[in-house]
């Protein structure tokens, strides 16, 4: 059995799902962000009802942990236990898809100088592990919804490593694939930009560099109501300046990432 937290909850066993009623699931996406710890009553009440909690909400969450663990079965491996006056959800960490991702970004960290294209292949297989761009609901629960956060950052931390290393093999065509996939999904990630600029730049791409810069532009004005930062700005001038002195239509598999940071892109910002 597992669950996957990285898009809309899902709960898989034997090739098929399992369905539960919303609120249902917004409890087993927080006790499923945070396997083997204890969630207290009082947190997954607040969570499925917040300032609207009703008589009995207690006996009523009771019904639901039943439920759910009817729903799962006997299955040992994904069990939800009691645990003081809260619920548990004993676990292996790589039977939820949160702790598949974590553990392959770290291997591909630590590939990255010793073997690169590993590397690249461990952060494309963690980054296939999500399916869109949706996160489960987790109602009014600030830890769950910290994990989120923290697990968006890590994607997009991800996301960017594999871009340097697809510049550094000078697979240039493939990285803007999988920044463009990205951005259809987060297009408030300015890194991400910053980045898709930096490679159609380096590949030699310069017109669709400077597109990509306007599109960055209404993207981040839409979404966030700000102007690009400072890094995107200087690197794009420097295109527009430096182009034939950067050699940005002759870059090599060997320098890639060397011109990458003649551009102003940090490989490990």
């Amino acid at each position: 059995m597992e669950i996957s937290v990285l898009g809309p909850l899902r709960v898989t066993a034997a090739g098929s799902q399992i369905a539960l009623p919303a609120k249902q699931r917004v409890l087993l996406a927080i006790l499923a962000l945070q396997p083997n710890r204890a969630v207290s009553n009082e947190r997954l009440v607040q969570a499925l009802w917040g300032d609207a909690e009703p008589d009995g909400a207690v006996k009523t969450l009771q019904t639901h942990i039943f439920q759910i663990r009817r729903a799962l079965g006997s299955d040992q491996g994904l069990t939800i236990a009691t645990d003081g006056r809260g619920y548990r959800l004993d676990a292996d960490p790589l039977a939820i898809d949160a702790g598949q991702f974590r553990r392959l970004v770290e291997e591909g960290q630590r590939l990255l100088a010793a073997e690169p294209r590993a590397a690249a292949d461990r952060l494309a297989d963690a980054l296939a592990l999500w399916r869109g761009p949706g996160l489960p609901d987790v109602g009014d629960d600030s830890v769950a919804t910290a994990e989120l956060t923290q697990l968006g950052e890590l994607r997009a931390y991800a996301v960017h490593e594999l871009v340097q290393l697809r510049l550094g093999s000078g697979d240039y065509d493939r990285a803007v694939a999988e920044l463009r996939h990205e951005l259809g999904e987060a297009p408030y990630r300015e890194r991400s930009w910053t980045d898709l600029v930096l490679v159609l730049a380096v590949a030699g791409r310069r017109s669709e560099a400077l597109l990509a810069y306007r599109e960055a532009e209404q993207a981040l004005r839409r979404e966030l109501d700000v102007e690009p930062g400072v890094d995107l700005r200087e690197l794009v001038e420097r295109i527009r300046s430096g182009e034939r002195s950067l050699g940005l239509a002759t870059v090599g598999e060997g320098d890639a990432r060397a011109e990458a940071k003649a551009l102003g892109a940090s490989v490990a910002s």
